[in-house]
């Protein structure tokens, strides 16, 4: 019997593992376990969760028999979802087609992915029940999409940040004034513990891919501490509060932004129907950096503020987070 083991992101409340087998049995869960409802942890219902999870499943390799086992069974119990038998049939034909790295015949093994119904047409929440372009060309190549009216209003954001905009820069920069870096010394690099012997233009390519990352990793200077450790408690302690209260101010602000950009009669009835996406702390982290999530979970904003709210107040929420847990860990 397998046991896996999940921990619980302290910030974005997600479950995290290190294995794609964990992952699958936890979509699995998700996907028996979940109700048409949202759940209260999650923000989304159970299958909604399992399509995020097997996006984290990209293989690169075959699939063992107990993850193929597990796809199978996600198959098998998504009968609400199609998006989650799609993906399921979609990473099991990639893991398939790449048995040749392993010097093994291809598998032609197929998940069917019928449903009910052939033809019709239900509106599903955008964020959790579609496809992102990207996987939509990967999967099924060219797609064609109906126009969608937008909003006849734009929302502006014109809020000033809470936090400064050098701020997150200050404290890496106090960060810092805690180590000090040798100089540069010749490094003696141990060889690269691969074997060489290409025999095709491919892997010798790739042989020297990893030869100058090699390289590089090992030529790089390791930072030292100024001081001894026990005498950094004090002053992480003050960095580590005065970070926690701007990312807190920095939370509640972006929550604010969102709120005032899908808080219409409209969008609440959409919330409640889940045909609109109940907002995580991961939907904003990634804002700063996927522009489709940020047009998916507020469409009605304007160009400038989707600019101003993605760009700087997503990044800077990410990069105080970021630096919270690195003090933490010291």
């Amino acid at each position: 019997m397998d046991v896996a083991c999940y921990d619980m992101h302290r910030r974005l409340k997600t479950f995290e593992t290190e294995t794609i087998g964990a992952r699958l049995q936890l979509a699995a869960v998700c996907a028996r376990a979940g109700t048409n409802v949202p759940s209260k942890l999650l923000k989304m219902t159970g299958e909604e969760m399992t399509v995020q999870i097997l996006r984290a499943c990209r293989p690169s390799q075959p699939f063992s028999f107990s993850e193929r086992d597990a796809l199978v069974s996600i198959n098998e119990l998504s009968y609400r979802e199609p998006a989650v038998k799609v993906m399921a049939a979609a990473l099991l034909a990639e893991a398939d087609r790449q048995a040749y790295l392993i010097g093994q015949m291809q598998i032609i093994s197929t998940i069917s992915t019928a449903m009910g119904s052939t033809d019709e047409q239900v509106q599903c929440n955008p964020l959790r029940s579609q496809f992102r372009s990207d996987e939509e060309k990967l999967i099924f190549g060219y797609v064609r999409h109906s126009s969608v009216s937008g909003s006849t209003k734009e929302v502006e954001l014109c809020d000033s940040l809470p936090v400064a905009d050098d701020y997150v820069k200050s404290i890496e920069n106090k960060l810092a004034l805690f180590l000090q870096i040798e100089t540069q010394r010749a490094k003696e690099i141990p060889p690269l513990p691969m074997d060489s012997s290409a025999t095709n233009a491919m892997g010798k390519g790739m042989l020297d891919e990893l030869q100058v990352s090699w390289d590089s990793y090992h030529s790089q200077t390791e930072p030292a501490l100024k001081i001894e450790p026990g005498m950094l408690l004090g002053p992480f302690k003050t960095l580590l509060n005065d970070v926690s209260s701007h990312r807190v101010e920095m939370q509640k602000y972006l929550w604010e932004c969102f709120a005032k950009a899908m808080g219409s009669t409209r969008d609440y009835l959409l919330h409640l129907a889940n045909f609109l996406p109940l907002i995580t702390i991961s939907d904003i982290v990634r804002c700063a950096f996927d522009e489709e999530t940020l047009r998916t979970l507020a469409p009605k904003l304007s160009e400038k503020s989707k600019d101003k709210s993605g760009e700087n107040r997503g990044i800077a929420y990410g990069r105080a987070g970021r630096n919270t847990r690195r003090i933490e860990c010291r």
